[in-house]
């Protein structure tokens, strides 16, 4: 004799039913494709692309090299000064904990 079916043995068995059915496959839209292949002519290429790498490889090495030449020549420092200014900065990191290396007891 079978026992009659509890409310969760009910859904278990209602969740594997449905989830066993196979899934919808949509058909594709004949206006979208998967992959597209670019077909580029020869003569588009050598005489249009290629010129244009060159042009941009060239304009960003004239870029930086004018940069470099446009920019100030460093000062030059005196050797007493540069010491005087490194031993303040040592002095004020030292007062402000020595980045967290002192504690303040």
């Amino acid at each position: 004799e079978k026992q009659p079916e509890t409310e969760n043995e009910h859904q278990n068995r209602k969740r594997i039913t449905m989830s066993s059915s196979p899934p919808r496959i949509t058909p594709p839209d004949p206006l979208v494709r998967a992959s597209q292949t670019l077909l580029l002519d020869s003569q588009i290429r050598d005489w249009v692309v290629l010129p244009l790498l060159v042009i941009m490889i060239a304009a960003g090495l004239l870029r930086a090299h004018v940069g470099r030449l446009l920019r100030p020549a460093p000062k030059p420092i005196d050797p007493i000064e540069g010491r005087a200014k490194s031993a303040l900065q040592r002095s004020s990191r030292l007062r402000s904990g020595a980045g967290g290396f002192l504690t303040g007891n």
